[in-house]
């Protein structure tokens, strides 16, 4: 039988639940913010842009995607960027494979057994430490992670965005700077660049790209009040409404490792 301190160990040192933009910085530098003159104008595109957003996320019932995941952790630094095959299906049916380390050949499946989470290292864990049922803000579920897995999908990341957005732009509190048609990599994305300039919101300024043709999140960042990054999520080879079914969240599932 296995110690548990064994578990507890791999879980901590391996456990890294669920990339990067335009801009890659990482260190707090003075915010600069947009001039007066194109406020307005600019204000109204970028509200466009993140009620398509929002109108085009309502459409999507299931979705497969590489996630790229970086955060930093209170005042550590930015963690190591890690790579995660996702399959999400609504209300909150989440299946991750990390496929490049770190972490690779590690999976999780939310949820099983009276809403639990269960974990299964991979690679030469499985020898040493097996699969466990966690619940999803348990300690060991949380450690080295900025959101439990329930938080660990777009829509949560719509959602926040714009509340947010729409929040501060009705108190006057936001200012946006907007790049249009932009190329990433081999796609063609719209660009917001968002202050937030009151208190108790998420971040104090964020960037977000939008695939020009799904509307949908290409990629997120916030920084904080020193603007510093905090978390950075992009996501890649995005496919909507694939027709997910409760066997891509079964533990049983004969291509999956657990």
């Amino acid at each position: 039988m296995k110690h548990i301190n064994f578990s507890f160990l791999f879980i901590v040192l391996l456990f890294v639940g669920c990339g990067g933009s335009f801009l890659l910085q990482e260190k707090g530098e003075p915010m600069q913010q947009p001039q007066e003159a194109t406020a307005d104008i600019t204000l109204d595109k970028a509200l466009s842009l993140v009620q398509a957003c929002e109108e085009a996320y309502g459409k999507v019932e299931d979705y497969t995607a590489v996630l790229y995941k970086e955060e930093r952790l209170k005042s550590s630094a930015l963690r190591p960027k890690e790579t995660i095959f996702v399959k999400y299906r609504k209300p909150n049916q989440i299946y991750m494979k990390w496929v490049e380390e770190p972490n690779k050949g590690m999976e999780l499946i939310y949820p099983v057994r009276d809403q639990k989470l269960v974990v299964e290292p991979g690679g030469l864990l499985d020898v040493i430490t097996p699969k466990m049922y966690l619940n999803p803000k348990d300690n060991l579920a949380m450690v080295h992670n900025r959101h439990p897995v329930t938080e660990a999908h777009l829509g949560f990341l719509v959602d926040r965005y714009i509340a947010d957005f729409k929040s501060a732009k009705e108190k006057g509190e936001v200012k946006v700077l907007l790049s249009e048609g932009v190329q990433l990599g081999e796609e063609s994305v719209d660009q917001i660049e968002v202050f937030l300039l009151g208190e108790g919101y998420y971040c104090a300024r964020s960037v977000i790209t939008f695939h020009q043709e799904t509307h949908l999140p290409v990629s997120v960042e916030f920084y904080d009040e020193k603007n510093l990054l905090f978390e950075r999520y992009r996501y890649t080879q995005f496919q909507a409404n694939v027709g997910l079914t409760d066997l891509d969240f079964n533990e049983e599932n004969s291509e999956y490792d657990f």
